[in-house]
């Protein structure tokens, strides 16, 4: 029995005496904490990018601006159904050029027709496809014709809507540019315009000044000599809504996503293309 305990304790004292020799063979080695603290500090999370100098309107993707070329939807609608519908309702009807028409009625888009060829019995129907602030527009427009080179007839739509509330009031417009040579190709859109106006109301009866004030915001598509030119994308603030690190000039920077780049653009090749300044 005594040789066995003494056994045990030989065993479980061998640990200890080999701990004390490898510290008396390695004097100099640094204990585990002295590594840890060695250890260089992790290195400092990058700085955050600055904020755009210009505050963007975030849309879906479907109401961004658009240059390219790309089908849009149309519906067939025979001769004798447009003039018994003309007739029969209360549209107010605007003929454009003998092949061109279009119908608005209040509180709703505005509708645009066309025959592709002057002996068509089908008029294609086409609706302006919405970009920036969301709403019914139709209520102010014009459609305008133009040609982007032989045979290549389009027509520039610019259409304006009106939204008043409470506080105050927003318009909005949007720009479409429509190959019509044949089924509708969507060429361009922009949004031409945005203006929210405050009236610094607090109630009924009680405006406050120093509240008021309004942010516009205004883009221009032109053709002239078969280019398309975009005018650059301008901002102009008052009152309450003045910003003194808005850019000078007015032009916003970046360009919002609702805005096209200024620029001229070109019509080849089946595509609308950015040519320059």
């Amino acid at each position: 029995m005594g040789m066995g305990a003494g056994a045990v304790a030989a065993c479980s004292t061998a640990p200890q005496e080999q701990q004390k020799a490898a510290r008396k063979a390695a004097p100099g080695a640094a204990a585990p904490q002295a590594a840890v603290a060695a250890t260089p500090p992790p290195a400092a999370a990058p700085a955050a990018p600055p904020e755009p100098a210009v505050s963007e309107y975030q849309y879906p993707d479907s109401l961004q601006a658009y240059a390219g070329a790309r089908p849009m939807r149309f519906r067939c609608v025979p001769d004798a159904e447009l003039r018994a519908e003309i007739q029969a309702s209360p549209w107010l009807a605007d003929t454009v050029a003998g092949r061109y028409v279009v119908l608005r009625e209040l509180f709703k888009p505005a509708r645009i027709l066309y025959r592709p060829h002057a002996a068509a019995t089908c008029w294609l129907e086409v609706r302006p496809e919405d970009v920036g602030e969301s709403g019914t527009v139709g209520g102010d427009f014009t459609v305008d014709t133009a040609s982007l080179g032989p045979g290549r007839r389009v027509l520039l739509l610019n259409l304006r809507g009106h939204n008043h509330f409470w506080g105050g009031s927003l318009d909005y417009g949007l720009t479409n540019l429509v190959d019509v040579t044949a089924e509708p190709l969507l060429l361009l859109k922009t949004e031409a315009l945005r203006e929210n106006v405050s009236f610094g109301r607090e109630n009924d009866s009680v405006f406050d000044e120093d509240a008021a004030g309004s942010e516009k915001r205004e883009q221009q598509v032109s053709i002239q000599q078969g280019l398309i030119r975009v005018s650059p994308a301008t901002q102009a603030l008052t009152g309450s809504m003045e910003d003194p690190n808005a850019p000078a000039d007015g032009v916003l920077k970046p360009t919002p996503k609702s805005m096209l780049p200024a620029g001229r653009y070109r019509y080849q090749r089946g595509r609308v293309l950015r040519a320059g300044k």
